[in-house]
């Protein structure tokens, strides 16, 4: 079945030009780095006031108890876990964080750093949906090599199955996901965090595994 896929490409809200022109591709590659543990770390989400500096870049503060993510499992296997807490309670990233970011900005949630090859994703059909590596025959997933961006998705979006797309597209139907995200920045965002980031353009692609 043929399934449709929106990539949404970004520019990182900075107070500078990029560094890497977005139409650029540096073949860079590095080693990854060891397995993590559990472990916890604070991001900012959004309430009201929420855009401030920091580096020249905008991230969203809610001037409330940060979002928290809580790891568990190795990195790497099926077994790894990255869950969202705020306030103590466990929320979804999926449904819990706000699309919209003021300002003509959206919310980013980044599953797979750049410069990283871990195929991470939101696990849309586990309780709370946190971030876990995508799995195929059995293995966790891997890409070939590392990517060239951030990747990562919009909270409360989804690609409706049930919806078929023009002939531009093949029908393609929606892949039952949140609206894919591709950070062009020059700058790693780390898997877990929440950006205020800036729509350049769309795509409609098919994914067709």
């Amino acid at each position: 079945t043929k399934l449709m896929l929106i990539e949404l490409f970004v520019s990182l809200v900075t107070a500078r030009p990029l560094r890497v022109p977005p139409v650029v591709i540096l073949p860079i590659f590095h080693q990854h780095a060891a397995p993590l543990s559990t472990r916890h770390e604070s991001f900012c989400t959004r309430q009201c006031n929420w855009i401030r500096l920091r580096g020249g870049r905008r991230e969203l503060h809610d001037g409330l108890p940060s979002v928290t993510v809580e790891r568990s499992g190795e990195f790497g296997t099926t077994g790894y876990a990255m869950h969202f807490k705020r306030d103590g309670t466990i929320i979804s990233p999926w449904h819990d964080v706000p699309l919209k970011a003021g300002d003509g900005l959206y919310t980013m949630l980044t599953e797979i750093p750049k410069m990283t090859r871990e195929k991470m994703e939101v696990a849309t059909k586990v309780e709370a949906n946190p971030i876990m590596q995508d799995i195929k025959k059995g293995k966790a997933r891997c890409y070939h090599g590392p990517i060239f961006w951030n990747y990562g998705c919009l909270p409360q979006t989804w690609e409706n199955p049930l919806v078929m797309g023009g002939a531009e597209v093949g029908s393609a139907k929606g892949d039952n996901d949140p609206l894919d995200v591709v950070e062009i920045g020059a700058e790693v965002l780390p898997m877990g965090s929440l950006t205020a980031i800036k729509p350049l353009g769309v795509l409609s692609m098919i994914d067709d595994g």
